[in-house]
């Protein structure tokens, strides 16, 4: 718990301590060393977590004042930076996932080590800006996604004159 702390900046390693918690020895301290951890901790071997389908690629729906994280498969975990002055209102998570929060950002871990069975949800008040995102497969290692933005307002224009055909009226 105390590495996501300090992933999400609600507490600090010395140099030594990140060099010891850089599980996979990338030189940096994110959700693939959470998830690598977690998986010697519960003992998931490859025969276990085999069992689960990864996606290939993720996508994090950005809508208003919500996040939305689809099941189309099992992650690890999922970390992304933010900015701005928020906070979260509403979290539907999947049994077996764990939430954790800081003025860094939102890490999201599977403990469970298999695929959810629901969507993941989570509302908040105020300004957020996602800086970064990463996101983990069952293994400790990063799988593609994107922020997709889904608008909420929509409008619509008066469909004259027409530039193509200025005498077209309705």
């Amino acid at each position: 718990v105390r590495i996501i702390n300090v992933i999400v900046g609600n507490a600090s390693f010395s140099l030594e301590q990140m060099n010891l918690a850089d599980i996979n020895q990338d030189g940096n301290l994110n959700i693939l060393d959470v998830v690598q951890l977690i998986n010697m901790i519960m003992g998931y071997d490859d025969k276990l977590l085999s069992r689960s389908n990864s996606p290939n690629h993720l996508d994090i729906s950005l809508s208003g004042n919500s996040i939305r994280i689809p099941s189309d498969g099992a992650f690890g975990g999922l970390q992304l930076i933010t900015e701005g002055q928020y906070s979260i209102t509403e979290i539907q998570l999947p049994e077996g996932l764990e939430l954790y929060k800081g003025y860094q950002g939102i890490v999201i871990i599977n403990l469970t080590g298999r695929t959810q069975k629901s969507d993941i949800l989570i509302s908040y008040n105020g300004e957020m800006k996602i800086i970064n995102h990463m996101v983990s497969d069952l293994y400790g290692n990063i799988i593609s996604s994107s922020i997709i933005g889904i608008s909420m307002e929509y409008s619509f224009n008066n469909a004259y004159p027409n530039p193509f055909n200025p005498v077209t009226t309705i």
